[in-house]
């Protein structure tokens, strides 16, 4: 009996010691079948931040091996990995340059600017100068750039001018950005719509709310350097004076325009020549062809981060008449820009005799708000 119980004991005894070897393997568990898919990268990323891409060969529960490229097979103990994924087009290795300074804004606006040491779906890595290094979710950034000297300065993130052809009522020869499709209005009357076919030629359609008068038209920009840009511009359309009567009155427009810059702040000057060709009738029997020419320049300076500021300058010598204009560009948004200015009407009546002009006459300025708005499609 006394030999019975101490076969019992050392039994139990060994059996223990089995069940325990059972429950705590050696740390080579290469035999270990792996629930990952066979011949496919991932990506571990652990808890400290660092990142492991390779094939896992196996995975016990407790610790991974994965298969490095640069550091061979290593055993990550699975309570420090952070996230395991599928090494995907997203989750690849960084694609930002090394030792190079990036803009990270995150969508309530908050600014971060250093280098991206790590990229992956979940989150950027960024070592800022004030606060050292960052994990950012990728769902809360609003948007990357490479830093340059456009878009930051004075320690400033400046915002990008997303509408770098436009000032006021006028328009540059800057290059356009293929398939864009740009509506600029006036006092949400005036109407102008624009697609760009590529960078130096867009087509447009003119109207007013009532859609009349209608036109359309076309518009160059060639560069002769990196900031010296020519451009020829055409309109044609209607004005229908009298719709019963059948009277319509034929509208056309050639122009050309030199600009100096780039969408940080321009300068253009241009001229053309307008015509208004009426087709009579009898109510219109006294209507003659009219021919005009103009002068104009205009331009662009960025003041703000978000902010440009914009002026104009027209005059037409045989219609004795000038417009001046100054305004405000709010550029905060990328598809929305509003303007506000004023702007200046100066005509010029002199006496007539004999319908000839005779010397005299007043000048008369007319001062009245503007609003535009330029918006993408």
């Amino acid at each position: 009996m006394k030999n019975s119980f101490s076969l019992i004991i050392l039994f139990a005894f060994f059996t223990g010691l089995s069940v325990l070897a059972q429950d705590h393997p050696k740390s080579d568990t290469t035999h270990i079948k792996s629930n990952f898919q066979k011949k496919k990268p991932y990506v571990i990323i652990t808890n400290d931040g660092t990142e492991y891409v390779g094939e896992i060969e196996s995975d016990d529960g407790r610790e991974i091996l994965v298969n490095t490229k640069d550091k061979g097979e290593i055993y990550i103990s699975k309570n420090t990995i952070r996230s395991i994924e599928l090494q995907t087009a997203h989750t690849a290795k960084s694609t930002f340059q090394k030792k190079k300074t990036y803009i990270i804004v995150t969508n309530d606006g908050t600014e971060y600017v250093g280098e991206i040491e790590s990229d992956n779906a979940r989150e950027i890595l960024i070592n800022t100068k004030d606060k050292g290094q960052m994990f950012i979710p990728k769902y809360s950034i609003k948007s990357i750039d490479l830093l340059t000297n456009e878009n930051y300065q004075s320690g400033e993130l400046i915002t990008p001018n997303h509408f770098q052809n436009y000032y006021m009522a006028s328009t540059n020869a800057l290059p356009f950005k293929r398939n864009e499709v740009i509506a600029n209005t006036y006092y949400f009357f005036g109407y102008s719509f624009n697609y760009s076919l590529n960078e130096n030629v867009a087509i447009g359609l003119h109207t007013t709310f009532l859609c009349k008068p209608i036109g359309i038209g076309v518009k160059t920009s060639f560069a002769v350097s990196d900031k010296d840009f020519l451009g020829i511009e055409m309109h044609g359309g209607y004005l229908s004076l009298n719709t019963v009567g059948g009277n319509n009155t034929l509208l056309g427009h050639l122009g050309v325009k030199y600009t100096h810059g780039d969408a940080a702040g321009s300068v253009t000057l241009g001229a053309g020549i307008g015509s208004i060709a009426a087709a009579f009738s009898s109510t219109y029997a006294g209507t003659a062809d009219k021919v005009g020419y103009y002068f104009y320049s205009a331009g662009g300076k960025r003041l703000s981060k978000g902010s440009m500021g914009v002026y104009e300058f027209w005059t037409a010598p045989n219609n004795n008449a000038t417009l001046v204009g100054v305004g405000l560009r709010l550029m905060k948004k990328p598809k929305t820009s509003f303007t506000f200015g004023i702007l200046n009407f100066i005509s010029r009546n002199y006496s007539t005799y004999n319908g000839t002009s005779t010397s005299g006459g007043s000048t008369r300025v007319q001062t009245f708000p503007y609003l535009g708005m330029c918006f993408k499609i």
